[in-house]
């Protein structure tokens, strides 16, 4: 070698070593980190150590499930393994039904996989979390059963069950370790999570009461995100073993009394902003208003205990019970005038904020406490499925495999037929266990991965052969796995310590009479560099993520909850539930500093308060004055379609008449009776502002 040559080397290797001491000097040292790190390696050696114990053919398998099984939280490790093991099952059967009936043709082995791989995309976007990844698992094991055993249908069957048997003792290595020996609960993840969406949800009522402004799309696209984030950890949650009474059923009341304070204090934020009437506030909405503001000045900055949330609880519920009396002052027994309605619809908005306040608190005192009694709640979230997005998502996979499967079959490449495999498999897994706007960076981290441990395995293949026991091999096989999750187990960077261990099974593929092959482990390390480009191509140019693309699933999704509520297909829980993914997913993605995503946001969290006013009137005592609950729906559907310059004054009337109609029935009915006639009479007051301010109508283009 040159001494040129010799010089570019060192530089290459000074760098390499810089960039790994600046890996280990900004992760520093992470008690938590070190905790899953260990978790990780332990659950590694384990079900490698099992795996060997059986002498299973490919016990590298065990290796390559313990990285995607095993989660930092307990439940979240319970939930991940089982839809592993489902997903693997069914993937087995289908396997083996495809050998059984198409082994002597490659052609249709290969049209009946990209079938298979878009049934399991498709039917994946239905579903959130791990239950999503099961379907990925399932195109995955069809696909290793089938292309790994060339179809042929003796092989397949041992096949299929020594892949299952590897799985089942990955994930027994796992809950040994995740469950057993280094346990950690989900539900400090859930309380943080609910702490995070908690302030965000206090910074918007603290903006509506003080008047200052409505919340930014910023905002609202946040507390959405975090109200997303609280739904998935309740889920993992739930995989725990808790009592009946248990803290997940009181935070799943907390999280839904949240909700419920969210949108009322939107409400209130738009109302009183928004007054169409006058600039000046009434002056007793004014005074209710001042008083609501030093009861939520006075909470301070702690966390309360039981006694003292229960407190707080009472003192918002006084003010909502003095102002149901001021409110009820105020008969209708004649048409009231301008400056009337104004004060009523004012007072009843801070009421309602007083009430669900008062809600939440009652909320938090029961999870602070177990022995209060609590209000029980079904889980709210439920995934929005969007059908459209299905195709797309299903589709990806399938093409991008029946490409590279084709181009293997027509080339005669040897590892083409691993490409194909891996290609469609990541294809359809990554996007279930990492964000859309994460897939390119994902690949490329998943790459990096795979080249930063190919020095790592040459390095153990002339090491491992002089080993004697197995404990020396799972030193070295666990310290490379150790520092990869410790270094990277945060976050985005998590693909990174997958693909490292990927190729670290791969490579090496440690067995009970091992065969160590640097060319193999060269051209596996070729073969695999070449699939992130591959994957990154098929995310950036099939269905890319783009701006345009997002715009147009969220306004198509806004709508068809929309619909769907208005005509009763879905009631006030299940529509706030798959809004909160709706617009958690899409949202998340929109830059919020273009106007037209602004309105976008704006435009979904308007459709949102409309939802939640007409729903109001259905929960209300009494007869809901002429349909009133549908006409405002079908008002509020014909505003929503509007362009940015439609005329919509005969909206306008039409709405009055619907608040004119309610008010004559409040003026006709007694007390009792009341309750729907006087919601309605507030849910068309705010209708009528929002369509005045054009809240509902589309941005212009969203394309």
């Amino acid at each position: 070698m040159s001494a040129a040559g010799s010089a570019r080397s060192r530089d290459a290797a000074t760098t390499l070593v810089r960039r790994l001491a600046a890996c280990v000097r900004d992760a520093g040292f992470d008690p938590e980190r070190f905790r899953f790190a260990s978790a990780i390696t332990l659950a590694a050696i384990g079900a490698l150590y099992f795996a060997f114990l059986v002498n299973l053919p490919n016990t590298y398998w065990a290796l390559l499930t313990i990285p995607l099984v095993m989660r930092q939280q307990s439940g979240a490790t319970v939930w991940r393994s089982s839809a592993r093991l489902i997903g693997t099952l069914s993937g087995m059967v289908v396997g083996l039904v495809i050998v059984a009936f198409f082994d002597q043709n490659v052609f249709a082995i290969v049209a009946v996989l990209s079938l298979w791989l878009f049934a399991m995309g498709v039917l994946a976007r239905f579903e959130m979390g791990s239950d999503a990844y099961a379907y990925g698992v399932a195109g995955l094991t069809a696909l290793i059963i089938v292309l790994d055993t060339r179809s042929d249908g003796g092989q397949a069957f041992s096949y299929a069950v020594s892949r299952s048997t590897e799985t089942v003792i990955a994930i027994i290595a796992g809950f040994v370790v995740g469950l057993v020996l280094l346990p950690r609960s989900t539900l400090p993840l859930v309380r943080s999570s609910l702490g995070e969406a908690r302030a965000k949800v206090f910074e918007t009522i603290r903006l509506a009461i003080d008047r200052e402004s409505e919340p930014s799309a910023e905002m609202q696209r946040g507390f959405t995100a975090d109200l997303r984030t609280v739904f998935s950890n309740m889920r993992s949650a739930s995989f725990e073993r808790t009592s009946p009474n248990g803290s997940l059923p009181r935070m799943r009341a907390q999280a839904n009394a949240l909700i419920e304070t969210l949108a009322t204090a939107e409400a209130f934020s738009f109302a009183l902003a928004h007054a169409e009437r006058g600039d000046a506030v009434p002056q007793p909405v004014e005074e209710a208003r001042r008083r609501l503001a030093k009861l939520f000045d006075d909470l301070g900055e702690g966390e309360p205990d039981a006694e003292e949330a229960e407190e707080r609880s009472g003192r918002f519920a006084a003010l909502r019970d003095e102002l149901g009396e001021t409110i009820s002052a105020y008969a209708f027994a004649e048409e009231p005038d301008a400056d009337k309605l104004d004060t009523v619809s004012g007072l009843y908005r801070v009421r309602q904020l007083a009430a669900r306040l008062a809600d939440l608190y009652a909320a938090d005192a029961a999870v602070l406490d177990p022995k209060r009694t609590f209000k029980t709640v079904k889980p709210t979230q439920t995934r929005y499925r969007d059908l459209v997005a299905a195709l797309e998502i299903g589709s990806r996979p399938a093409i991008a495999f029946a490409l590279v499967a084709t181009f293997w079959l027509f080339s005669g490449w040897a590892n083409g037929r691993v490409l194909a495999l891996i290609t469609g498999a990541l294809s359809l897994l990554v996007p279930t266990i990492a964000p859309r706007a994460a897939l390119a960076a994902a690949g490329r981290n998943i790459a990096t991965g795979f080249l930063t441990m190919v020095p790592v395995a040459l390095l153990l293949m002339v090491l491992l052969p002089h080993v004697q026991t197995f404990w020396e091999f799972a030193v070295l096989i666990g310290a490379p796995i150790f520092v990869l999750f410790y270094l990277f187990a945060g976050g985005p960077q998590l693909p990174i310590a997958i693909g490292g261990t990927i190729m670290l099974a791969i490579g090496l593929q440690p067995a009970n009479t091992p065969s160590y092959d640097a060319a193999r482990l060269i051209n596996t390390g070729v073969t695999l560099s070449i699939m992130p480009v591959l994957f990154v191509s098929a995310v950036t140019i099939l269905f890319p993520n783009t701006t345009a693309h997002v715009r147009r699933h969220l306004k198509r999704g806004t709508d068809k909850l929309f619909r769907k509520a208005i005509r009763r297909r879905l009631d006030e829980p299940g529509f706030f539930g798959q809004f909160v993914d709706l617009l958690g997913d899409y949202g998340g993605d929109l830059d919020v500093d273009d106007e037209t995503n602004r309105r976008l946001i704006g435009r979904s969290r308007g459709v949102a308060l409309v939802v939640h006013e007409i729903c109001g009137i259905r929960n209300s005592k009494g007869t809901i004055p002429e349909h009133a609950d549908r006409r405002l729906g079908e008002i509020a559907e014909e505003a929503a379609r509007a362009g940015p310059q439609a005329d919509l004054s005969s909206l306008l009337d039409r709405v009055e008449a619907v608040g004119h109609d309610a008010r004559r029935r409040l003026a006709t009915t007694d007390d009792a009776g009341n309750s729907a006639a006087f919601r309605t009479v507030m849910a068309a007051e705010l209708l009528h502002a929002m369509i005045h301010q054009r809240r509902l109508c589309l941005p212009g283009k969203t394309t």
